[in-house]
């Protein structure tokens, strides 16, 4: 079984999706854990996406020692497709 791995976009969508299935009186406890359960995945998931992403700007933006902005070159090995 082959699985895509979520863009971070798609992730926020999810979570958005769960919190309104949440919201629900009509839920038992099992499905709310559940839930619970898929939305902590989903921003866990979401929150690395988003320190992979920090990091990359980090590399592209720089301070130096003088406290100058300055670019980084960054590997071209790294940028996802």
């Amino acid at each position: 079984m082959e699985t895509t791995e979520k863009t971070f976009e798609q992730l926020l969508g999810q979570i958005d999706d769960i919190l309104q299935k949440l919201e629900q009186d009509d839920l038992d406890l099992e499905q709310s854990l559940k839930l619970y359960e898929d939305g902590m995945s989903a921003y866990r998931d979401a929150n690395a996406k988003l320190a992979a992403a920090r990091g990359r700007l980090a590399q592209l933006v720089a301070i130096d020692e003088n406290g100058n902005q300055t670019t980084v070159p960054i590997s071209l090995n790294n940028v996802e497709d």
